[in-house]
């Protein structure tokens, strides 16, 4: 099974409340770091972190001034891309269901592993309403 599900819960829970803490801020800005470390090192090896943004944080080029801090420190950051089929994974595959959290198969087993999870919080923490 997938043993990432648990870590996930407790970040859409955070992300949701911290979303409807920012409803009330002047331009807010929400970050989460996970460390998803199986499907990155497959992705991109085991020297990189990745890095990507949402709409808001993509507008405002969240990942590359981020990506190019790491590079000033010596912790480069690959940027990687949130696309329509991460959030498609997600949807209940019923009328009765809103979200699927993860399939049976570990991140690092799955087609964008890193990229699915990060659609599933903006989904589930409600920031998908909100750009």
């Amino acid at each position: 099974g997938n043993t990432d599900a648990e870590g996930r819960m407790v970040m859409a829970d955070v992300l949701c409340r911290l979303k409807e803490m920012a409803l009330d801020a002047v331009n807010p800005q929400l970050f989460t770091i996970a460390t998803l470390t199986g499907h990155a090192i497959r992705a991109m090896g085991p020297d990189y972190s990745i890095i990507l943004d949402n709409g808001p944080a993509k507008r405002l080029n969240n990942a590359q001034d981020i990506q190019a801090v790491g590079d000033k420190y010596g912790d480069p950051f690959e940027i990687s891309s949130l696309r329509r089929e991460d959030y498609e994974f997600h949807q209940g595959p019923s009328e009765y269901e809103d979200v699927l959290q993860a399939n049976n198969r570990p991140s690092t087993m799955t087609n964008r592993g890193h990229q699915t999870p990060a659609a599933f919080l903006i989904m589930a923490s409600g920031l998908d309403k909100h750009g």
